[in-house]
């Protein structure tokens, strides 16, 4: 049987109760997708190593008296990578994070690509040609901080047509370049929308080096993150190419933080109802 995720809140903090993966848990999810590094204004990236390290073995063991895999995890992001400074401090952050992810026993972190010229690179070739050396120089720089801590870095498509790098196919290609094992590719579904591509056709073309699944859904026009069948994704399509993978099909959508701490029964009951629809394309039940 596969294994069914969801992303947990940005916030560093998530994971020192044992309820907060309990609850994973009790929804009928399998997996987490850690998003704590995200938080980097905590006083996450100000702890000591001792102080670190202890952080995120405290998740590990709730994770584990929970019964629930800490599947992968998402490294920082943010698109002013502009200036040399700013991807220096980006990638410091990153491998940061990777060795929290080695603490906890994740053995898959999502990254973002670099993006030197912001969102739109298509003025000019030569910009391209620096968007992809910059994503190489990135990727080989986190390579030896990745294999000390045995994690795969998964780099992710984005969702903009006028990114040169933004196309699954396009991050194929770079991470085929490298061909190494702790180098892979984060197929997130909504995006694959946006750049007008069919995941399941992207799932199949690109199967060979994914390592991480973000699955969403929408129109195709705005990144919106809602749940399966309420967008124009073929589901069953791509339940199909997914049943030839062994990846964790994990949620990058959810609705706890759209309702009041008093709705907590809603919640619970809403969330249970996502993790059924995973099931159902996990295991390509549709009668």
């Amino acid at each position: 049987m596969h294994k069914i995720g969801i992303h947990t809140i940005n916030n560093s903090v998530w994971g020192q109760n044992p309820k907060d993966l309990q609850e994973i848990k009790d929804w009928g999810f399998d997996s987490v997708d850690y998003n704590g590094f995200n938080d980097i204004n905590s006083r996450l990236f100000k702890m000591n190593d001792d102080e670190y390290t202890e952080h995120f073995l405290t998740i590990k063991k709730n994770a584990e008296l929970a019964g629930v895999e800490i599947g992968q995890s998402h490294a920082p992001w943010r698109t002013d990578d502009k200036t040399e400074e700013q991807r220096a401090f980006m990638t410091a952050l990153v491998k940061r994070s990777i060795e929290g992810a080695g603490i906890m026993g994740c053995k898959r972190m999502v990254v973002h690509p670099i993006m030197p010229y912001g969102w739109d690179d298509s003025a000019d070739h030569a910009f391209e040609q620096e968007t992809y050396q910059a994503n190489k120089d990135f990727l080989l720089a986190l390579l030896p901080v990745a294999k000390a801590n045995n994690v795969t870095v998964c780099i992710e498509n984005m969702p903009s047509r006028a990114l040169s790098v933004s196309k699954l196919t396009a991050l194929y290609d770079l991470v085929e370049e490298i061909n190494d094992e702790n180098i892979g590719l984060c197929l997130d579904t909504g995006h694959a929308l946006i750049t007008q591509d069919s995941p399941a056709d992207m799932l199949n073309k690109c199967k060979k080096w994914v390592r991480a699944l973000h699955v969403h859904d929408n129109h195709g026009t705005v990144d919106s993150h809602v749940w399966p069948f309420l967008g124009t994704a073929d589901w069953k399509a791509f339940s199909e190419v997914y049943q030839t993978t062994d990846l964790i099909l994990s949620s990058e959508t959810g609705c706890s933080f759209k309702f009041p701490k008093e709705s907590k029964e809603l919640n619970t009951n809403a969330m249970k109802h996502l993790a059924s629809i995973f099931r159902c394309i996990a295991d390509g039940i549709w009668d």
